[in-house]
């Protein structure tokens, strides 16, 4: 082969980097004329921001450069400078209080002037976030968090930081010990947790080992011991006898907590409440009771049991067995439709009043272990929340409780700022007006005439603010009631300039909405996708630019990226409706366009080694693999399959199957007797089926047998394959 396959990948990624580079986005946002326009004014209308420093800026969109310019905050001038030219975008730095705070801004030039007023609030939410570089490291932070002097705690407790079966119960322990939760690899105790436990362990405390040499080998052990502690490991047979050890160490209990031993959500969710009141936490099958539990209950006399999980995790069976252990009135169940859910269910049982709260990724164990007793020192309750959303079950009991303080426990992978942005908008609006419905309501629309936001109650339209952007920039409007006064309707008057057909952007409402008395603070995202008008044969411009490099980043051959809507455009377009079982026009509509947006993953090629040309002829395509990877997709027409006579002879016009590899070409044209070869490489020489170029691939099959491609694809393929010897499979072997 001339040609290696992976030179052949190469060739794929040098063509990708020569698409032509976007254009830059525009430096004026929203139309304008000659006088100046205030827009993308930040903090956004509306918006809770975190007490301190906060920058407060708007772009100015003026064709003259300014001729003054005065921004004011809650009445005070702040200093600002006025950049030269064009564009200029004008703002200071404030130090942020809680509460509301006016913004006014006015600017003008020869030709005209603009003011603009805006107000946001200052969140009164203290948050704290304890987060280390990895798990190990986050569980250190807590420690020093709840012991900040060395050889404070009296005990620690060590659990593995990549498992979590017989970790659960330990967060009742750290707080009846005062002990920090560390965690540790299996085989090796871990430099942190190893640091952390001679800074705040006195010499000879006791290191509590969660769980058997399966979870925390004797290295651990050794090495912990060898640093002067003495070490108790609480281990039994199964992560539910673990847990009934654990629970022996805690003292006179008169409730139990009892979770799933299958998920680690509920357990964590629970841990706070139960290190607080020192309650042990047990473990449960879903549909049985463990002997190790029941028994436990029995021995300790145990009277109450919280049962926290719904259905799914904890049985109704387990549930009539434990009413059977300490009696049917001792049982109770605390639950909400999902792991965020029955985490705002547990705070609200246990935590009705907060002073301050504590906020765990419902996604993973490991900072939630060792926040249950950090949680539970201060008297808080532990909200699980997703990655960038705080859920709205523990959003509702943040707007009800309405505590001063939160500790978020993990980095902004665990958790992000959106969350703790979240948490503030949620305290501000306790008692607020109750967001009924949004409309737009879907996660993605083609259009964004106005935004209507349905309440609970009559508002207060004067005081009451809505902030769209689309992508960075804003998306002015005017904002009036609709129908009925308990309905906001935002109508966008004018979108950015950067919102062209085809265009894809992320969508954010901001809102603050009042009654007079109260607040209701939201934030939702969605995505406007402005659909493009259909691209067929003679288009041309930059959406055909888009197109065109759409096609080629999926591996379905085009040509050049020359913006010209051609038959090497048509062919690829028609190879992408072949592939995925559309109607093969060629016109580039919605539903093409749908499946080709989508990053569609190619056809699965039967082989694994070399360059092979593999024919699908149910679908009429040919594929390029090489060495196992489909490299280009090209539309292909080949033998009609008919009978037909030719000279005085009968023949039937039907393609070669099976595997085969070329071993004759001509570089240039073959006239054959039943038709123009382009270049054609045979592969079933005593038959003359070849691939070839041809001034004619229509979507069907209609050669004579042959498997025709464009000239301009048989001239690429001999560009990455000028010799024989190149694989065909052509399939399915069955076709005729």
């Amino acid at each position: 082969m001339a040609v290696p396959a992976r030179a052949l990948l190469a060739a794929g990624i040098v063509v990708a980097l020569l698409v032509p580079a976007a254009p830059p986005a525009q430096a004026h946002p929203l139309p304008h004329a000659q006088a100046p326009r205030i827009v993308n004014p930040r903090p956004a209308p509306g918006a809770v921001v975190a007490p301190g420093a906060t920058l407060v800026a708007a772009l100015v969109a003026s064709d003259q450069p300014l001729t003054s310019a005065q921004l004011r905050v809650d009445g005070q001038e702040v200093a600002l400078d006025v950049p030269g030219g064009d564009h200029p975008t004008l703002g200071g730095t404030v130090d942020t209080a809680a509460g509301w705070h006016t913004v006014e801004l006015e600017v003008a030039n020869t030709a005209g002037a603009d003011r603009r007023v805006w107000r946001f609030r200052g969140s009164d939410l203290a948050v704290t976030r304890l987060a280390g570089s990895g798990r190990m490291e986050t569980a250190v932070a807590v420690s020093r968090a709840r012991f900040p002097e060395a050889a404070s705690a009296e005990a620690a407790v060590l659990a593995r930081a990549d498992d979590y079966p017989d970790a659960l119960a330990g967060g009742p322990l750290a707080a009846a010990t005062s002990a920090p939760m560390l965690l540790t690899a299996r085989d090796e105790l871990s430099g942190p947790s190893a640091a952390e436990l001679e800074r705040v362990l006195p010499a000879g405390a006791t290191v509590y080992l969660l769980g058997g040499g399966a979870a925390l080998s004797d290295a651990v052990r050794a090495d912990v011991e060898a640093r002067g502690f003495r070490v108790e490991r609480l281990a039994g047979q199964s992560r539910y006898a673990t847990a009934a050890r654990i629970a022996e160490r805690l003292a006179d209990a008169d409730a139990a907590m009892v979770v799933s031993g299958e998920g680690f959500a509920d357990a964590v969710s629970a841990s706070s409440a139960a290190a607080r009141d020192g309650s042990p936490i047990l473990l449960t099958r879903r549909d049985a009771l463990p002997e190790e539990t029941r028994t436990f209950l029995e021995q300790a006399g145990v009277g109450e049991v919280h049962v926290v999980g719904g259905a799914g995790v904890v049985g109704q069976g387990v549930v009539d067995a434990l009413a059977a252990t300490v009696g049917a009135g001792g049982v109770g169940r605390i639950a909400g439709v999902d792991r965020y859910a029955t985490s705002a269910a547990v705070a609200g049982r246990f935590f009705p009043a907060p002073d301050g709260i504590a906020v765990a990724s419902g996604r993973g164990f490991a900072d939630a272990l060792s926040g249950g007793p950090h949680a539970a020192a201060r008297g808080a309750p532990l909200l699980l929340s997703d990655t960038t959303t705080l859920p709205a079950a523990p959003a509702a009991y943040v707007a009800a409780t309405r505590p001063g303080a939160a500790t978020v426990y993990g980095g902004g992978n665990a958790l992000g700022a959106t969350v703790t942005g979240d948490l503030r908008r949620a305290t501000a609006s306790g008692g607020g007006p109750e967001l009924r419905a949004v409309a737009p309501g879907g996660a993605r629309v083609a259009s964004l005439d106005e935004v209507v936001l349905t309440f609970d109650r009559d508002l207060d339209l004067a005081a009451s603010a809505v902030h769209v952007t689309v992508g960075d920039h804003e998306a002015a409007g005017t904002l009036a009631t609709g129908d009925f006064p308990h309905t906001l309707v935002y109508t966008v008057t004018d979108l950015p300039a950067t919102v062209t057909p085809g265009s894809v952007h992320d969508v954010r409402i901001v809102v603050a909405a009042t009654d007079g008395q109260s607040w209701r603070h939201v934030e939702r995202s969605l995505t406007l996708d402005r659909p493009r008008s259909t691209l067929s044969l003679g288009d041309q411009g930059g959406e055909v630019i888009r197109l065109q490099e759409l096609l080629g980043a999926n591996r379905f051959w085009v040509g050049p990226v020359d913006g010209v809507y051609g038959t090497l455009t048509h062919q690829a377009v028609m190879a992408v409706q072949k592939t995925h079982g559309l109607t093969p026009d060629g016109v580039y509509g919605p539903v093409t366009r749908g499946v080709l947006e989508s990053g569609p993953a190619p056809p699965t090629p039967r082989t694994t080694t070399g360059l092979v040309y593999e024919v699908d002829l149910a679908r009429g395509i040919l594929m390029v693999v090489a060495d196992g990877s489909v490299a280009y997709i090209m539309n292909t027409s080949a033998g009609h399959g008919r009978v037909y006579e030719f000279e005085g002879a009968t023949f039937r016009a039907d393609t070669t199957t099976g595997r085969h590899r070329v071993t004759r070409q001509i570089d240039g044209v073959r006239e054959a007797a039943r038709g123009r070869l382009w270049r054609p490489k045979y592969y079933d020489d005593s038959r003359g089926i070849a691939i070839h170029g041809s001034s004619s691939v229509p979507a069907h099959h209609a050669s004579a047998g042959c498997i025709r491609l464009t000239n301009a694809a048989m001239d690429f393929l001999w560009q990455i394959d000028p010799g024989t010897g190149a694989g065909v499979w052509v399939y399915p072997e069955s076709y005729y």
